[in-house]
């Protein structure tokens, strides 16, 4: 934080860092914090830098709880609760549980970052489609899965949770985003052999 970004925020000094980017389940977006905050305390500890925040974030360990109090845009400071856990997007592709059902389906996934959920407005909503398979005709690379059926789609293990509940053969619509226009595919579920 600049001299005048703390002037602006009515903070005497120069001292925080902004709210660190993530995606779902990161500690900022479970803390209810939000794009803008700035840290001025982790831990009951002065925030120095960004520098000094992302060490001490990464140097806690998950599973852990802690104090961060933030500053918002408009002066007022709030105190808020964070865990801190392994981000889904660190985590091996190991530790995905997959099933068949999903496996048929040829899809890659990937969980949206906190700038990708800004830029789309998809807010705590959405998986990134980073390839389709021949059985998933109707969705396309770059597409945003937000809904499969009546079920929201909060990370990647979400979808491969739905798909695999699903009953073979069903045709299933899709809540997709592209190119910011919201529309319904048809996603047919494929058996398990």
């Amino acid at each position: 934080m600049t001299e005048d970004l703390a002037r602006a925020l009515g903070r005497a000094h120069a001292k925080g860092g902004g709210v660190p980017e993530g995606g779902p389940g990161a500690p900022a977006e479970r803390a209810a914090m939000h794009v803008g905050d700035v840290i001025i305390k982790y831990a009951d500890e002065d925030v120095e830098s960004p520098d000094s925040l992302k060490a001490r974030i990464a140097a806690t360990p998950p599973g852990k709880h802690v104090r961060i109090e933030v500053v918002r845009f408009w002066g007022k400071v709030r105190l808020l609760r964070a865990l801190i856990e392994a981000h889904a997007s660190a985590l091996p592709a190991s530790h995905i549980r997959t099933n068949p059902i999903f496996d048929r389906l040829g899809l890659q996934l990937a969980e949206l970052t906190l700038a990708q959920r800004v830029r789309f407005g998809t807010g705590m909503y959405g998986v990134l489609v980073k390839e389709a398979g021949a059985n998933t005709p109707h969705l396309k690379k770059d597409d945003v899965i937000l809904m499969l059926a009546d079920k929201p789609v909060s990370s990647v293990q979400s979808f491969i949770d739905h798909i695999g509940a699903e009953k073979p053969g069903r045709t299933l619509p899709v809540l997709i985003q592209r190119a910011h226009h919201r529309r319904y595919v048809p996603l047919n579920i494929p058996s398990a052999d």
